[in-house]
């Protein structure tokens, strides 16, 4: 054993026997006072309980409400602190200063805090147990909450049922008595019935240790205050008793908090203390003797004090004890001026490039030097590092060599290019002008194009007003549906061109604006009612060249124009469909379903004799599409085309 832990030892256990002397005195100079300011009549172990609560309990709440990390914990210690210190506030008032200020409502008062002083602790446990209460069991919890009522309602009945009994004007205080205790007894079933929960909620964590503290203070506060209670009723002569319970609740509290805070204390011995101390020069020693690279360490003087293998041959030192009478300030090399000076200075050097001889052959070396500090701040050690970069700086030599002669070589061929360079310029130029004609040629093109399409689109606009002016002229409803249908189908190739010749691109059209304008129209043309029949819309944003856009254009008007017309006679309610998405291996597909009153049963798709439906399948075929129907719950077009 070594007489200097045992000194050490010996010396905390003085430390600690001081201490205790001094909580001690202060406990009895309290318990001095107070004795002297209350009734004699109070027994001493009131008093003594009384200065423990005031130099003992309430510190010790606050100082765990302030250390605690845990949120559960530090709310109970909140709660706990403003309940004992709201207790002993109530006591001074109730007891001490009566004795020497002679006013009336100082008693009452007393009482009134005391029970209000129940409210902050019922609250902290009230916000846990509302965090924690989906880890029991509802069974079990209501069961402990109807025996704390069946206990509250059974008590508050006769309380009630044995309040005639004081007649005369002397029991008015007994009757504040009474409904004081009545009150604390309630309280403390709360608090009991909440740490019963909690205490079952946390068995396997260290919270538990926590409640079953609130609990034995609950319990014997529920105990006196019963007792007082009991007497006060006159039902039993039990005051005399009571106060022991509240001395002991109190002594309780404060050494069980006590051994709660001293079980988070991680009482480190100095033997840990040096197992410590030698593991990390354990550590130090094998980084030394394990590294790589010529390393050794010093004492605050220079002294070699440890180095390993690769030190040794680096430096030519053949006896790994003579190592100790060299110093590492001393060694006959080319340092840069003032190195040394730096490092004793407390700062790191670093050399770079460091040329070292060893027999025949140049080696370079990085020297990294920097001292270690001991707890004081002071320089203990210095730390010498060689990292051997011959092969990385030979290789750098080659490398610039190689740069050398590529940047010569590179000069030579900048002169060969610029005579290349010149000789290109004319071709260049020549190039740029023929370029600038094709791109004049190219914008006369697309202003041309854009013309075209505008007409195209003019023209079918005319023959699309001729034919609604037509219409107007004939009575007939079915020629009339004819003229419409084929003024729907004008508009919708015209509708192409008009996308086209707005596009910057003119050789693709935006299918989902195309297709967006193409339902308003319809939806106009057929004076639809939004509110009766809503189309649903989900359209990718893609884009369709004129050959595949303007039949796919057509495919669509005649399917939502059927369905317009058709799928919801007699003014029913629907929806219809639109979807295009696209589909994997460069595949579209379209979807047009409205949950209307369908086709016939028995269609057959590719012999119907309606122009519409004849024209939907020849322009799928144009696409080189696969069309299907389903009919159920409606009717259900599929159609798919590939890009």
């Amino acid at each position: 054993m070594d007489f200097g832990i045992i000194r050490v030892k010996g010396f905390n256990l003085l430390l600690i026997f001081l201490i205790s002397i001094q909580i001690t005195l202060l406990v009895m100079t309290a318990m001095l006072f107070l004795f002297s300011s209350v009734n004699s009549e109070l027994p001493i172990t009131t008093v003594i309980s009384a200065a423990l609560l005031l130099l003992f309990c309430v510190p010790m709440c606050i100082v765990l409400y302030k250390s605690n990390t845990d949120k559960i914990a530090k709310t109970i210690f909140l709660g706990l602190s403003i309940t004992l210190t709201g207790f002993f506030i109530s006591g001074i008032i109730w007891y001490v200063l009566p004795s020497s200020i002679d006013w009336g409502f100082l008693v009452p008062l007393g009482m009134l805090i005391m029970v209000a002083c129940y409210a902050p602790l019922i609250v902290a446990l009230l916000l846990v147990y509302i965090e924690q209460r989906n880890k029991l069991n509802i069974i079990i919890q209501q069961f402990i909450f109807l025996i704390n009522i069946a206990f509250a309602i059974f008590l508050i009945y006769y309380v009630i049922t044995n309040y005639p009994s004081y007649t005369d004007s002397s029991t008015d205080s007994s009757i504040d008595y009474v409904m004081v205790y009545t009150i604390s007894t309630l309280c403390d079933t709360i608090i009991l019935s909440f740490v019963t929960i909690l205490i079952l909620i946390n068995i396997p964590t260290k919270l538990r240790y926590l409640f079953s503290i609130i609990f034995g203070m609950s319990l014997l506060s529920f105990i006196g205050d019963s007792l007082k209670l009991l007497g006060h009723l006159e039902l039993y002569d039990t005051l005399e008793y009571s106060q022991y319970f509240y001395d002991f609740m109190l002594i309780f509290i404060s050494f069980t908090l006590l051994i709660y805070a001293l079980s988070n204390i991680k009482i480190t011995s100095i033997e840990e203390v040096n197992k410590k101390l030698q593991d990390t020069s354990l550590v130090i020693d094998d980084l030394i003797m394990q590294s790589p690279d010529a390393m050794c360490m010093c004492d605050v003087d220079g002294q070699i004090i440890k180095a390993n293998e690769q030190f040794l041959k680096t430096f030519g030192i053949l006896d790994s004890e003579v190592i100790k009478t060299n110093n590492i300030f001393s060694f006959n090399y080319n340092y840069p001026d003032k190195s040394f000076d730096i490092v004793k200075n407390g700062e790191a050097v670093q050399l770079e490039n460091f040329e070292l001889i060893k027999g025949n052959t140049l080696k370079y070396y990085t020297i990294k030097l920097f001292p270690t500090f001991s707890s004081d701040g002071k320089i203990s050690k210095y730390i010498f590092l060689g990292e051997d970069i011959t092969l990385r700086k030979n290789a750098e030599d080659q490398l610039k060599n190689a740069n050398d002669k590529l940047e010569a070589r590179v000069k030579e061929r900048t002169a060969e290019l610029s005579i290349l360079n010149q000789a290109l310029q004319k071709e260049i130029q020549e190039h740029t002008e023929a370029e600038e004609k094709i791109s004049t040629s190219l914008k006369e093109k697309e202003v041309l194009l854009k013309e075209i399409h505008h007409r195209v689109k003019n023209n079918m606009q005319i023959i699309s007003s001729m034919l609604g002016l037509q219409s107007a002229y004939v009575k007939n409803e079915k020629l009339n549906e004819i003229l419409k249908d084929s003024q729907n189908r004008i508009k919708s190739m015209a509708l192409i061109h008009e996308k086209l010749y707005q596009s910057n691109n003119m050789a693709n059209v935006n299918f989902k604006e195309y297709i967006e304008t193409l339902i308003s129209n319809l939806s106009t043309s057929y004076n639809i009612d939004r509110e009766r029949i809503i189309i649903e819309k989900n359209i990718d944003n893609i884009s369709l060249n004129i050959d595949t856009a303007i039949p796919l254009g057509l495919i669509i008007n005649e399917l939502l124009s059927n369905a317009l017309k058709h799928a919801f006679p007699d003014n029913r309610k629907g929806v219809i469909n639109i979807n295009i998405n696209q589909q994997q291996d460069n595949y579209y597909l379209l979807n047009i379903k409205d949950n209307g009153i369908g086709f016939p049963a028995g269609l057959d798709l590719a012999n119907t004799r309606t122009l519409g439906l004849n024209l939907v399948n020849a322009l799928a075929e144009q696409i080189n599409g696969k069309l299907n129907i389903k009919i159920e719950n409606g009717t259900n077009f599929e159609l798919l085309f590939p890009k």
